[in-house]
């Protein structure tokens, strides 16, 4: 794993919350779960969430009973929400939230209770109604993914691909606007001075070495600066290929013991320019970055120790 620039710290932020965002395909998932098992083993309790009722990596997981079925639903995982407890080197918590108890959640804290809740989404047409309002499923469940900060040191939230993630946050914005006063309205503002506030959230943007989703990477990069007035604080160049471990020097030494293998040794050297070169663009204009190379084996274990690795982050220029 490498990275650009060097430092004594880690790649791991040390906010509160962590919102991993990308492109889908590039490995959120993985670099998600990387991020909370390093967490783990630093010592802190931590959960990763994913939304939809389906874990990020599209299977159901078997996991073990949350502490309490009723303090579950507070947080937005419902009977279709899966809790798994990973018992690694430190456990941590992989949680799918279920977007129709994230919605109940989000009610009994704007009608004051769970049943008051339950009454006013009990009623077929306003169900109904929520599912089809703008952006009621991302802000309910966004509610709820910062709920778990009364449960967890830290929370790392695999955030849907590429606009979507923007939409979720967008929808925070939107809820202020509309809601000028009251509970909807003071729960907006907070959110939203949670997500800007770089002690409190912290994002991490995930690409890989590839022209276009490089290109849109730095336009979600651009998007959320915008949006949010701060921009991603890691950006992951995900899925590297390895480059072979010799240097140029080496590839003279060989090429002077063995002339005859010139067109061989030339053309590895051109190779290991071109991932080079790569590497380079792909991280130009993404902030501080970190580079990742691919590991067929154990990736999330691979990719937590290259985030534990000291070094920050320069900007790739």
């Amino acid at each position: 794993m490498k990275r650009a620039g060097a430092s004594t710290e880690s790649s791991i932020p040390a906010t509160p919350v962590t919102l991993v965002v990308g492109k889908g395909g590039v490995g959120k998932t993985t670099v998600s779960r990387a991020l909370a098992a390093a967490h783990a083993r630093s010592g802190f309790s931590t959960v990763r969430l994913s939304v939809d009722g389906v874990p990020g990596d599209g299977a159901v997981r078997d996991g073990a009973a949350s502490d309490g079925a009723a303090a579950d639903a507070d947080a937005g995982v419902g009977p279709r929400g899966t809790v798994a407890n990973h018992a690694d080197e430190r456990p941590w918590r992989e949680v799918s939230l279920d977007w129709d108890s994230a919605l109940m959640a989000a009610a009994a804290d704007v009608f004051g209770s769970a049943r008051a809740a339950r009454a006013m989404l009990g009623n077929f047409a306003m169900r109904r109604l929520m599912r089809v309002l703008p952006g009621v499923r991302e802000y309910s469940l966004l509610l709820a993914s910062y709920a778990w900060r009364d449960r967890a040191d830290r929370v790392v939230l695999d955030m849907p691909a590429t606009g979507h993630g923007l939409a979720w946050i967008d929808t925070v914005k939107l809820a202020t606007r509309l809601f000028p006063s009251g509970r909807i309205h003071d729960r907006a503002v907070a959110l939203l001075a949670a997500l800007r506030d770089p002690a409190a959230t912290a994002m991490v943007l995930v690409t890989v070495a590839e022209p276009v989703v490089s290109s849109e990477s730095r336009e979600l990069r651009a998007g959320v600066q915008k949006t949010l007035g701060v921009p991603p604080a890691l950006t992951v160049v995900n899925l590297l290929d390895p480059l072979p471990e010799c240097t140029d020097e080496d590839l003279t030494a060989a090429l002077q013991a063995c002339p005859s293998a010139r067109g061989d040794i030339d053309r590895l050297r051109a190779w290991i320019r071109q991932r080079q070169n790569q590497r380079t663009l792909a991280a130009r204009n993404l902030g501080p970055t970190i580079l990742i190379e691919r590991a067929p084996r154990d990736p999330v274990a691979a990719a937590a120790r290259a985030l534990e690795q000291p070094g920050p982050l320069a900007e790739a220029a």
